[in-house]
């Protein structure tokens, strides 16, 4: 039975590992142990699709409005405490590739916006590009995740 669903997670993640291998280059400088588990990708795109298919075989998922709307705060602080935990856990397992790829990110910006500022102008605004970048779409994230859930909940039936 086709799925539109399936065919848009097959679209998701082969375009993740597109981005996967354009950034190939920088990973080769984190380590040989990052470029082994790139070759790994396919089985895990194996395993997410027959993941996916094996539970939506069995399961209906659908979001159904909230009678009564409920606090945001509090989903609020655990979508940030879970993309706090991943930022971590990131940015100890892979410290390397995570300051390569921040200073890819910023180093036109730092070109660019501030080349001849002096040197603790220069050192705070790294400190605020960096909060932005690692901070700000996991915190934009867990607002949009808390207002969400806040006005709908998750109801699984099954088939």
């Amino acid at each position: 039975m086709f799925r539109i669903s399936f065919l848009i997670w097959v679209v998701v993640l082969a375009a993740l590992n597109l981005v996967a291998y354009r950034y190939l280059d920088l990973l080769q400088k984190s380590g040989e142990e990052v470029v082994l588990l790139i070759g790994l990708m396919p089985l895990l795109d194996l395993f997410i699709l027959s993941c996916y298919l094996a539970v939506t075989k069995r399961y209906a998922f659908t979001l159904v409005s909230r009678e009564e709307p409920v606090g945001v705060m509090p989903r609020l602080a655990a979508w940030s405490f879970g993309f706090l935990l991943l930022g971590i856990a990131l940015c100890v397992l892979v410290p390397t590739l995570i300051l390569e790829l921040l200073g890819f990110c910023f180093k036109t910006y730092l070109e660019a916006f501030i080349p001849e500022a002096p040197s603790p102008l220069k050192d705070s605004l790294i400190g605020v590009v960096v909060g932005l970048l690692m901070s700000g779409p996991p915190a934009l994230l867990s607002v949009i995740l808390a207002l969400v859930g806040s006005r709908y909940r998750l109801v699984v039936t099954p088939r």
